[in-house]
């Protein structure tokens, strides 16, 4: 370690508050920070696709989406219907 006069002590600058075991921990934590930032930002903008946009309605209209969804409503409440009456037959 060097010997330092009082006027060089203070030309040193901020480095001089570093200590050798503490250089290689400097920095931290950036890289984790940007990607959970990347991550946020990536799930921002899949909830301001629209409608068309997203995987499963890709290709299909308005009028088609809404056929489709009915029925696989229809689908549902028929086997929900199955099954109440095959619980209440028990």
């Amino acid at each position: 370690m060097r010997i330092v006069g009082r006027r060089d002590w203070k030309s040193m600058g901020p480095e001089r508050f570093l200590c050798v075991r503490d250089a290689g921990r400097r920095g931290g934590n950036q890289r984790e920070k940007s990607r959970e930032k990347a991550a946020k930002k990536q799930k921002e903008t899949e909830k301001k696709k629209s409608s068309s946009d997203k995987s499963g309605n890709k290709g299909l209209t308005l009028e088609e989406r809404r056929h489709r969804d009915a029925e696989i409503m229809r689908q549902k409440q028929v086997s929900k219907a199955q099954g109440a009456e095959g619980g209440a037959s028990k």
